[in-house]
């Protein structure tokens, strides 16, 4: 019998590793493309988001729907509830984009990534906030050697917005229309990400109507 264990722990060795492979590739977004512009949610890249609390939002899947090619994240009225989207099958490095409308309200139009091996969050936020009477594009990272926040306000009064996150193995760099407002570089290697698309509130207000933002739409290319 002990001449047969070395023989059977190296076939272990061997197949185990394979598997966690071929495990790890099947929730990997396996094109170098994606223009997603949701004429509806697709069940193999997006999940509704259900019973998560940001800021001052708890985020339901019941303000998430699909409406003329549009993602539609809703604060129902007198509620302080949001929504969102989390990719399902994680992304490599790559560039990734939200074509944001309807954004000259207090409820936030938020990319962000977050990659669980490199222990980094990158979040992008665009909104208007009542206090200061004046819009706001924010920017936060956040890993155990770099916390950042970047906010530049009194700029921005549109209501079409596009947020752009782009990361390569050891760089991130974070746009906000066509313009670049942060980059950096990371001590850990960015291999995959998780991407979700998000409306909250940042401060507390109820409103007797119902407040939307819509997702034009996603857009994803590898580098």
């Amino acid at each position: 019998m002990k001449k047969y264990f070395p023989l059977l722990t190296l076939c272990i060795l061997t197949i185990t590793p394979a598997c966690n492979i071929m495990l790890e590739e099947k929730y990997v977004f396996d094109k170098d493309f994606l223009f997603d512009d949701f004429n509806e949610l697709n069940p193999e890249v997006w999940e509704k988001i259900d019973n998560t609390h940001l800021a001052f939002s708890s985020l339901k899947k019941d303000n998430v729907l699909i409406s003329n090619g549009n993602l539609v994240i809703k604060i129902p009225q007198n509620t302080t509830e949001g929504g969102g989207i989390l990719s399902l099958k994680k992304f490599p490095y790559g560039k990734f984009s939200i074509y944001a409308l309807n954004t000259l309200t207090n409820v936030v139009s938020e990319l962000e990534i977050n990659s669980r091996s490199a222990n980094l969050k990158v979040s992008l936020r665009y909104y208007f906030l009542n206090s200061h009477n004046t819009n706001i594009v924010e920017c936060e990272v956040i890993s155990p050697l770099t916390n950042i926040t970047v906010i530049l306000s009194n700029s921005f009064r549109s209501n079409k917005v596009l947020l752009t996150i782009k990361t390569l193995q050891d760089k991130v760099s974070v746009f906000f229309d066509s313009s670049e407002i942060l980059n950096f570089t990371n001590s850990t290697q960015i291999e995959y990400v998780e991407v979700r698309i998000s409306s909250y509130l940042r401060e507390y207000d109820t409103q007797p109507f119902n407040r939307e933002v819509l997702v034009d739409y996603f857009s994803y290319e590898r580098n």
